[in-house]
Order: structure tokens, then sequence, then C-alpha cells
């Protein structure tokens, strides 16, 4: 049974669908590579960050300028971003079920504080994992301090990254397609819990609850 639900933030409890676009263009621009197209974009939502990278021919010792420059554009659109459709009140219904909350971005905590504040009285623990492929070590340094067994645990991301860590790890991963990633990608890694919108994330929760 699962008694703690961990979080990543930006495209998966917050809609950056709108944005990815902007996203994208913002690291063209700042890469000073040709913006992809409507359709190319479409094609980069079924790759992984490292494949993106490579698309891009962006060199390994830019990445961290390209997290950096990613980390400002979400900021910067912070105060227009808005929650998934359903996903406050699908929250605080799970909190009120007895589910402990907790979040592991690879954003920054200051990036993210004010957003939070539509999920008050929510959140136990927030960790902000620095490195893009550092998310397993944060995820198992946080459980490890709550004295919770990974079995009881299950994380909900937007990302190829979030099911990688998760699989290394051996924790449970929800992956949602409103995010970075699309369903495509999450097939192709052949992840066993895919969701498309609430309803399928509200039941899939709830059946870990048994």
């Amino acid at each position: 049974m699962k008694r703690l639900i961990i979080f990543d933030v930006d495209g998966t409890l917050f809609d950056i669908s709108i944005y990815i676009r902007e996203l994208i263009y913002d690291i063209s621009k700042e890469h000073s590579i040709i913006p992809p197209t409507e359709e190319e974009i479409e094609e980069l939502r079924k790759l992984s960050f490292k494949e993106i990278i490579k698309y891009f021919k962006i060199p390994w010792y830019r990445l961290p300028f390209v997290i950096v420059n990613i980390r400002k554009s979400l900021h910067k659109l912070r105060n227009n971003m808005r929650p998934v459709k359903g996903m406050v009140d699908a929250v605080h219904s799970l909190h009120s079920n007895g589910f402990r909350m907790a979040i592991v971005t690879s954003n920054t905590e200051e990036n993210i504080h004010d957003t939070l504040a539509l999920f008050p009285d929510v959140f136990d623990n927030i960790v902000s994992s620095v490195h893009p492929f550092g998310k397993d070590s944060a995820i198992r340094s946080l459980i490890r301090s709550l004295h919770i067994d990974i079995d009881d645990v299950i994380y909900v991301g937007d990302e190829l990254r979030d099911f990688e860590a998760c699989k290394k790890i051996g924790l449970d991963c929800i992956c949602v397609t409103w995010g970075i990633n699309s369903k495509e990608a999450f097939l192709r890694m052949k992840a066993p819990h895919i969701v498309s919108n609430m309803k399928e994330f509200s039941k899939i929760i709830l059946s870990f609850r048994s």
C-alpha cells in the first residue's frame, strides 16, 4: 500500500504545454540554433533529455548553461502558469485520504515557492535536485530521511528522466503525458503506468492504496 506520493512540479502539477514551444525557442536562441518547426517540436517530445541535447548538437560542456537557461525561462513564465485542470482538487483529496505528499524537482525551490501557495499545507518536503540526472539520488535520500520503505512510495512525473530515475532505484512511477514527454515516449520505454488525463490519474493512484 502506498503511503507517500512524490511529485515533480513543472509539467506534472503545473501545465506547461502552452509554454513548451517558447522554452524550446529560448534554448534555440541562446545557443544560436535554428528553431524547430511545430512538427519537429512534437517529435522532440518523444525524445529523452539526452537525445534532445544531441538533436540540437549542444556540446556536453555547455549543459550547465542549458539548465540555467531553462530555469530562467521557467521563472519568467512562472506568474502565468496554472495547475493542470483538476490537479488542485485531486492533490487535496489524496492528502485528506491519508497520503503524505512531497516534491522532488529539477527546478530551484526559490522558483517554485510562490506557485505552491495553491497547495497550502500539503507538501511536507520539497527537494531540489540541482543536477539534471541526479533525481534518483535526491529521491532515494528523501525516502531514507523519512524512514519509509520504497515499496510504500510512488513518484509522479512528466519526463523520461523521471521514469529512468525511478527505475534505477526500483520505485514505481506514474508517467503523465501532459508535460514535456509524450505518451509515445513512455511507451517506447515500456513504462507500466502511463496516464493522459486526471480521471486516469485518480484511478491509478487510488489503485495503489489497496
